[in-house]
């Protein structure tokens, strides 16, 4: 038995795939500052989610390179979840 698919069913099935997805993450320039919670922290690189309050698919991405400044800001409350909120700024 032999199984055909349908070009525009692949298209299809393709496109709400990846229109589901996150959206590519942004890399910082000089002087771009930026305020959300910490994802991570290696190999040089600051991983800074800008609205850790909305769902994974709506997360926005900041990557900082060394140089960067990073100070503590106000925790980020999205009931019933706490985040430690930092103000990045890449050098």
């Amino acid at each position: 038995m032999k199984l055909r698919i349908k070009l525009p069913l692949v298209l299809m099935i393709v496109t709400i795939s990846w229109s589901q997805g996150p959206p590519a993450p942004i890399d910082a320039r000089p002087g771009v500052v930026a305020t959300g919670h910490i994802e991570s922290e290696r190999d040089g690189k600051l991983y800074l989610n800008t609205n850790p309050c909305k769902p994974r698919a709506e997360a926005r991405i900041v990557v900082f390179h060394q140089p960067y400044k990073k100070n503590p800001s106000e925790q980020i409350t999205c009931y019933p979840n706490r985040f430690d909120g930092f103000t990045v700024e890449q050098q």
